[in-house]
């Protein structure tokens, strides 16, 4: 940045609209108690690392989320106030922490009925319909992968199955045809029964000849 460029934003942050605007979000952040530590990661982004690194049969509910969301890398919480609603979430149901259900989980029965439109726990721009639509559309999709991977198998087996008797009927027309082999072998064909056959003729008369 030039000193051209600076002595603009210098400028602007001193104008009248730029201090309204900046105490009026100062009164907004002072208003928040529940600081999270996520930096700029987000929910989205902190829900997908939890996904990869825990068990496929332990669902990630917003609940576990936000409980993640708001605790400093020792694992305390990020302030007396966010500590406080550990205690009540680890004091819900457990069905309630598990549940992905956003109007019976252990988040709704800490905070409270929501803002109009607002889910806590889910990240910017996320509402109560785009999170019903999302979690069928998520339902459906691993339905649809169960099916696969069913289908996959049956394929498979199916494959396995075909294959064998495949090798089984090469193993029996092969010991059909050393079969006939070996007797051809052991009696000798047409051709060589007949040349034998002179062949002891013609010894039978040249002995007799000179008898």
């Amino acid at each position: 940045m030039d000193s051209h460029q600076r002595d603009l934003f210098v400028k602007k942050t001193r104008s009248s609209p730029f201090q309204e605007k900046s105490e009026k979000f100062k009164a907004m952040r002072g208003k928040q108690i529940h600081n999270h530590t996520m930096s700029r990661r987000g929910y989205a982004r902190l829900a997908h690392i939890m996904e990869k690194t825990s068990s496929a049969d332990i669902p990630i509910t917003r609940t576990k989320v936000w409980v993640e969301g708001h605790k400093k890398k020792n694992g305390q919480p990020s302030c007396e106030a966010v500590g406080e609603k550990m205690k009540e979430i680890e004091a819900c149901a457990s069905e309630s922490q598990n549940t992905t259900n956003i109007a019976e989980d252990a988040i709704s029965l800490v905070f409270g009925k929501e803002i109009r439109g607002r889910v806590r726990g889910m990240g910017l721009g996320v509402t109560p319909s785009k999170f019903g639509a999302s979690l069928q559309q998520n339902g459906t999709i691993k339905q649809l992968q169960s099916m696969m991977h069913n289908l996959q198998q049956e394929v498979q087996q199916m494959r396995s199955i075909v294959f064998q008797n495949m090798r089984q009927q090469n193993e029996q027309e092969h010991v059909g045809i050393g079969g006939s082999i070996g007797i051809e072998n052991d009696i000798g064909s047409g051709c060589d029964i007949n040349r034998l056959k002179k062949s002891v003729k013609f010894k039978e008369c040249v002995s007799w000849r000179y008898l």
